[in-house]
């Protein structure tokens, strides 16, 4: 997982040059770089990256979008690693909410932030 941290280090770096930081690209890179991250159990670590991730998304696309909720889910379940319990139960209650006001019902990942 460390060669892939450091790849996606690196895309990040490229991708601020190329496209700036403020863009939807920028962001998925954060957020691929916050998978490698989790799995790797740095999940203070992870939800920094999301959390930047959503920032930039928000500007982006707004945050009633597929991408904001699926951040909020990611950032739900990061919580509730760390024993954020009240933290991770808003996220995911917004990222259902959200989902539910898209028609996308479906994409809800609930069980990771529920614990199951």
């Amino acid at each position: 997982h460390e060669e892939a941290a450091r790849l996606y280090a690196e895309a990040l770096e490229i991708t601020a040059e190329c496209v700036g930081r403020q863009t939807v690209t920028y962001a998925d890179t954060l957020h691929s770089l916050a998978n490698v991250r989790r799995e790797q159990q740095r999940h203070a670590e992870a939800l920094a990256l999301e959390s930047e991730a959503l920032e930039i998304y928000e500007a982006c696309v707004g945050r009633q979008s597929a991408q904001c909720a699926a951040l909020l889910n990611n950032m739900a379940c990061l919580h509730l690693k760390l024993g954020r319990h009240d933290e991770a139960l808003a996220l995911v209650e917004e990222a259902l909410h959200t989902f539910e006001a898209l028609g996308l019902q479906q994409s809800v990942d609930c069980g990771c932030a529920l614990g199951t």
